[in-house]
């Protein structure tokens, strides 16, 4: 009966372990969507101040959102994600977060 425990107890801590190493992977997986999609973000805040659709201190006030984090980054990912032309991106920037 002891060994039948302990058998179980073995059973359940690998069982734990496991699900630890799947969620430390998805986090790590999060992670680096995020980044890559801040990555995506910045080129195209950049190209959109290359194409003079925002001014510097727009393109500042976006670089500063993006390295303070926070909830503001996910709104701009968002609205970069649903705002496809570039224009209206850029408006829509100025209106918001610049």
């Amino acid at each position: 009966m002891v060994s039948a425990m302990e058998a179980q107890r073995h059973e359940m801590q690998a069982l734990l372990e496991q699900e630890r190493e799947q969620n430390t992977k998805l986090r790590e997986q999060a992670l680096l969507r995020e980044q890559v999609q801040i990555a995506a973000l910045q080129s195209r805040v950049q190209a959109l101040h290359t194409a003079q659709l925002l001014t510097d201190a727009e393109l500042y006030a976006v670089e500063d959102i993006v390295g303070d984090g926070g909830d503001q980054v996910a709104a701009l990912l968002e609205l970069s994600g649903r705002m496809v032309g570039d224009a209206a991106f850029s408006r829509q920037l100025r209106r918001k977060h610049a």
